[in-house]
């Protein structure tokens, strides 16, 4: 059975030996920024990957865990991809209310490793 593992943690993947991180099983790490004019206002996001034949979505219930305007989101794919291949990324973040007030979407290309590192900016909507 295909499944994704998501967790919210902050991965050292940017300090990673790129020969040790090209031992690691297939993985990404999502460095999600935040819009100053929705900083410390963004509650929850929710984050939809889409890869291959694959889609996934998850929400965080993260509270102030982007009052210094910054968080990351670790995922490991399980099954393992076995080639490279492109990844599309949907961020959106909502307020204590559950209206929509920020959001970004991404294309990167997702090698079979743990060397990815992903930037994604949450900006404001208006």
């Amino acid at each position: 059975m295909r499944w994704l593992a998501l967790f919210a943690v902050s991965w050292a993947l940017a300090a990673c030996d790129l020969d040790v991180c090209r031992e690691h099983p297939p993985a990404f790490e999502l460095e999600i920024t935040v819009d100053d004019d929705v900083d410390g206002t963004v509650t929850d996001i929710e984050v939809s990957i889409e890869w291959a034949d694959q889609r996934v979505k998850r929400t965080y219930a993260i509270g102030d865990g982007l009052d210094d305007g910054m968080t990351s989101i670790g995922v490991e794919l399980d099954p393992p991809i076995a080639e490279s291949t492109e990844l599309y990324v949907l961020i959106v973040g909502y307020d204590d209310l559950g209206d929509v007030i920020a959001r970004d979407d991404e294309r990167f290309d997702l090698s079979p490793d743990g060397c990815n590192l992903f930037p994604i900016s949450l900006d404001d909507i208006e």
